[in-house]
């Protein structure tokens, strides 16, 4: 495992946190325009789903980020 394998984890965390948000802000500008059963729908059934795998997904690369770290450690 390289260096910049390491060191992509946070930022690949931070750039879908990052995207995650943009896009929330985009959905939020859209409900003032488009907020039908249809778009309740469609924020129940993918954006809040999503925002819950972002999560998930930030607090697995962190883990990974340490297992990683840890074994690059003890492999010097």
């Amino acid at each position: 495992m390289t260096k910049e394998t390491v060191m992509s984890l946070p930022s690949s965390r931070s750039k879908i946190q990052r995207l995650t948000k943009d896009l929330m802000v985009q959905w939020s500008r859209t409900q003032e325009h488009w907020n039908d059963p249809v778009s309740r729908r469609f924020e129940t059934e993918y954006l809040i789903p999503l925002e819950r795998a972002v999560v998930a997904s930030a607090e697995a690369i962190d883990s990974m980020h340490e297992i990683v770290t840890r074994a690059k450690r003890e492999c010097e």
